[in-house]
Formats: C-alpha cells, structure tokens, sequence
C-alpha cells in the first residue's frame, strides 16, 4: 500500500510497517501549497491501494491522480472526512485535534479494507496516534477552561483551528495571508 498525502504521519503511525507512505508534500521544509506532483509522485499513487489526502483545495492534484482510472483504490480525504469541502475553506486540517481522531479512524478503515490481515496492526497504529494525540486534546482543553474565549491576534491562518480548538477568539483577519 502507498500513501500521499501532507499529513503522511498519520498514515505511517497507523500504517507502521505495512504500509509504505510517499509523503507527496514535499517533505520537511516545503510549502506545500506550491508542491507540484513529479514523476515518482505520480507513480506512486497510481500503484497505491489507499490514498490519503488533505483536500480542502491543498491536493487538488492528487484528486486528478486519483480519479477515472479505473483502479480499485481507496481514497480517503481528511476534508471530506471532517465536512471541510467548501471553497475557500482553512485547509489546515492536522490542526483540527477535534477532527483528526474521525480522520485516522477512516485511515484504519481504509488500509483494513484494503488488508484484512493487517488489521491488529492497523488498530494498535490507530490506538498509538490516538493516545499520541491526547497530551494535545488535554492541553487545548486546558487552555479552553483557564482562558475562554480569550483574544488572540494572529497574521496567518494556518493556526485558526488549533485557536479554536483552545477556545480562543482571533481579533484580527488584518494581513492575514489566505492561502
């Protein structure tokens, strides 16, 4: 099975040893806004079995390596998992500690669909993110109950659902970049 996709952690750590995931984001350092999908990209995602993706407008290219070939493939999109489909869209969506606990479940379900055998791996991978992201869960609930509803001023939006998700309220849209 082959994955691509931006939040390619989420895959390996669900994944693990059965699962080889092609972060097509462009690794550590990149934008993945400009990423543009090579040759190797390609291929991978023409082979894979599962397909992870963002969506949200941040993969677009990977809907056309993925769509009218034909190939049984799953695909599983974090933005229709969490219903962030509409234009415009914060398309951050590993900032969502609400929502990804939905999206790796779809990620389990998928590679188990794909690999019945892997099934015990794909649980204990499912059950180690989970509780990989609860210091995080816990620590916005924090924030959440000493500080509702506090002001924040920010310049980009790429935190917007990590904001929200400490119950904080952004004064600003000023400057702020939309991408």
């Amino acid at each position: 099975q082959t994955c691509a996709l931006p939040i390619s952690d989420l895959a390996r750590t669900i994944g693990g040893d059965r699962v080889v995931v092609t972060d097509a984001g462009g690794g550590p350092g990149s934008d993945p806004h400009l990423f543009s999908p090579d040759a190797r990209t390609a291929a991978a995602v023409a082979s894979a079995r599962v397909v992870v993706e963002n969506g949200a407008g941040l993969d677009a290219w990977a809907d056309e390596l993925t769509g009218g070939d034909g190939r049984d493939r799953r695909v599983v999109s974090a933005a229709e998992v969490l219903g962030a489909t509409a234009t415009g869209v914060d398309p951050h969506l590993w900032f969502d500690l609400d929502g990804l606990p939905r999206v790796a479940r779809a990620v389990a379900a998928a590679f188990t669909d794909a690999d019945p055998a892997g099934r015990p791996v794909y649980r204990a991978g499912l059950d180690r993110f989970l509780r990989d992201l609860a210091p995080a869960a816990a620590r916005a609930a924090a924030i959440r109950r000493s500080a509702p509803d506090a002001p924040v001023a920010v310049t980009e939006r790429v935190v917007d659902r990590l904001l929200a998700a400490c119950g904080l309220r952004i004064l600003s849209q000023i400057g702020r970049a939309h991408v």
